[in-house]
């Protein structure tokens, strides 16, 4: 491993530990992990396998491959420019974002220690049965969620969901978007909230629901669209008017 001017001063050290919730780990030698804290469920860690550190201007790079990990989240960067002073991290070229099942490609990163949050730009992804694309993506690492924004999309099967903020909540496994816009081929349809969990049949659209196809209408305070078979179940105040 190449250790660079002032790695091993007592300036780095109390830098690491200051860091909040990162943990830095520099590979090589079997590695050398220092910890910020004992909470392994909430730390997000950074690897790399070489780090030049500035002592005057406080800026590390990690050339090469680096990564940062959160629980089952990988985000994997082409290099990371640190600046220790103000706890951000930054990376730009192919950034690809393995979480749960789902591979995701972003153009930027910038990482923020203090906030312990990450956000991506111009971001495409897959999963099973699934696709998202969003201007920006949020991962709020203590809120355990992740907001897109920018015109975000998130396809299930058939089905296209659009609002102006879709949020997942990585505990529940659950997708949310208010007000919600879902549609399919030659229907549409709206509600104050769509809601989808990963893994089930079903996309709910709650509150003043609506579907529309060539004119006619199924209105209730509750839309279900059960997305491999295309059924739909209507729930609450139902109206239905039908164009000839």
């Amino acid at each position: 491993m190449k250790v660079m001017m002032g790695m091993c001063k007592e300036g780095w050290f109390q830098w690491i530990v200051s860091f909040g919730l990162i943990v830095l780990t520099i590979l090589g030698g079997g590695g050398i992990p220092v910890r910020a804290q004992d909470d392994t469920a909430r730390e997000v860690v950074i690897r790399t396998s070489l780090a030049e550190y500035d002592e005057e201007t406080g800026l590390l790079s990690a050339r090469g491959e680096s990564t940062i990990t959160w629980q089952d989240i990988t985000m994997i960067c082409p290099y990371l420019e640190v600046d220790t002073l103000k706890r951000e991290a930054h990376s730009s070229g192919d950034i690809r974002v393995l979480w749960g099942g789902k591979t995701i490609v972003a153009e930027k990163l910038h990482f923020l220690g203090k906030e312990n949050r990450a956000t991506l730009e111009e971001v495409t992804g897959t999963g099973a049965d699934m696709h998202l694309s969003a201007g920006l993506a949020a991962f709020d690492f203590t809120a355990e969620q992740v907001s897109l924004t920018g015109n975000p999309i998130l396809r299930i099967n058939d089905y296209e969901m659009r609002s102006d903020a879709i949020r997942y909540s990585f505990a529940a496994q659950y997708w949310e978007a208010a007000p919600v816009w879902l549609s399919r081929q030659d229907w549409e349809g709206r509600a104050d909230r769509g809601m989808f969990r990963e893994g089930s049949d079903s996309i709910e659209l709650v509150g003043n629901a609506r579907v529309e196809r060539e004119g006619s209408l199924l209105q209730g305070e509750k839309i279900t669209v059960f997305h491999a078979t295309g059924r739909i179940r209507v729930e609450g105040d139902v109206e239905i008017t039908i164009v000839d």
